[in-house]
């Protein structure tokens, strides 16, 4: 495939995505509100919502590095539509009516069918300009052999980093035992010597790493977006929550166990890396 044809590709994945989510509104009827939407369209959204991280994560890719767009950008694009396919409208800050307190953040509030519609329409226009803006000559062509290019028995952390939170520390260094009673070296960004940008930092260590372990606990929005790159490069990483931590996207569809200490965390993934490498974990 060549760059203008993968462009043409995208541009075209995103023009359909959009008939169908239209298709999606029109079926939900006029004056329905989030709480409102019938089962089977709840179907619809998941599925929209999968096709959605799908298409963002290959702008990200393959289009956003070759434009003057920050990644911040992109994901407050998608947070924008997969919340007005599920009839919500997404707010980075958010004041309620009539109330005099302080703002809320990254808050989805109900909308109506018109509401959403004109959301959807807002954010695929301008999502559909920065392709359609994009040079040829420099779109990424995609490579479906990038997740095999890997270092053995290395694995990243992905997770809330916050020194006002001692706990975390604790979680990290159970993670980076438990794999290596495996034989595998576990890193964290923060432990990796580099001249690089952080961010670069990590999408490099997503990409070369065997095994990637994710703690969604604090519901980043950091953690989030590099676990949809992962995803985006054919990799799984392995996904734990500490108990009562909300899921946002399309990964309340995945399976993100719960774990109530640290404790329980350790035994859950020494099962979860037992089964996925076939090795018996040697005591340190």
């Amino acid at each position: 495939m060549t760059n203008s044809e993968s462009v043409a590709s995208l541009f075209s994945t995103g023009e359909l995505l959009r008939e169908d989510i239209e298709k999606h509104l029109d079926a939900c009827p006029q004056g329905f509100m989030n709480s409102e939407v019938p089962k089977d369209a709840r179907v619809r959204v998941e599925e929209l919502r999968d096709r959605s991280h799908l298409w963002f994560n290959d702008i990200t890719l393959r289009v956003l590095p070759h434009t003057t767009f920050e990644r911040g950008y992109i994901n407050l694009l998608l947070r924008r539509l997969t919340a007005a396919i599920n009839l919500s409208i997404f707010y980075e800050e958010y004041y309620e009516l009539g109330w005099e307190g302080a703002a809320s953040h990254n808050v989805e509030r109900p909308t109506n069918v018109d509401g959403a519609r004109t959301e959807v329409n807002t954010v695929m226009e301008q999502v559909l300009r920065l392709i359609r803006t994009t040079k040829v000559e420099t779109v990424l062509m995609p490579s479906p052999q990038r997740s095999a290019r890997h270092i053995g028995n290395t694995a990243f952390i992905l997770m809330w980093m916050d020194k006002t939170h001692p706990e975390l520390e604790d979680v990290h260094q159970a993670v980076k035992e438990v794999f290596a009673e495996f034989g595998i070296k576990a890193l964290r960004a923060d432990e990796i010597q580099h001249q690089d940008r952080i961010t670069d930092l990590i999408l490099n260590q997503i990409a070369q790493s065997e095994f990637l372990f994710a703690d969604l606990t604090g519901e980043r929005p950091n953690v989030y977006y590099e676990v949809g790159y992962a995803h985006a490069l054919g990799k799984r990483p392995i996904l734990y929550r500490r108990t009562n931590t909300s899921l946002h996207f399309d990964l309340s569809i995945h399976n993100v166990p719960e774990y109530e200490n640290v404790t329980q965390l350790r035994s859950l993934l020494r099962q979860r890396l037992e089964a996925i490498t076939g090795r018996v974990p040697k005591k340190l």
